[in-house]
């Protein structure tokens, strides 16, 4: 049952992959607003950000080309390592990798898109481009 699972979260994150890595060269980018919840209070802060055509992935100005902290941590992640009984894969990635997960909604082309991202000292990136990332590696890219 266990090795099912992993198989299957496995699959998963090929999935998220595969849409990933085709977006992050279709980025638009723009100063705006962007709403941070935690515990029930909403922040609205203004900040460059990019995002992809689906309003999926987003990244702040200095992580858009994966030059920022984000990027930096040189261990390969395993599909069982993330595994969570409660919570997201991509929520405990970006505290093994000492960032801040958020959920957040960003204003682009007249309405709110709702995603999370994971937020370090030089920027910010959805979690599902850090899993994308940081699985890819597995099958040899770098």
């Amino acid at each position: 049952m266990m090795l099912r699972s992993c198989i299957n979260l496995y699959l998963l994150f090929f999935v998220i992959s595969s849409v990933a890595a085709s977006e992050n060269s279709q980025l638009t980018c723009i100063s705006g607003k962007i709403k941070v919840t935690a515990f029930g209070d909403e922040t609205i802060q203004r900040e460059k950000f990019c995002f992809d055509k689906d309003f999926a992935g987003i990244y702040s100005s200095s992580c858009r080309k994966n030059d920022c902290q984000a990027f930096k941590n040189p261990k390969r992640y395993y599909p069982n390592e993330l595994y969570t009984k409660y919570g997201s894969p991509g929520f405990k990635l970006c505290r093994a990798l000492q960032g801040t997960p958020e959920i957040i909604e960003f204003y682009a082309e007249k309405e709110w898109h709702g995603t999370d991202r994971c937020t370090f000292s030089d920027g910010f990136v959805d979690t599902d481009t850090l899993l994308d990332y940081y699985l890819d590696r597995l099958s040899g890219h770098p």
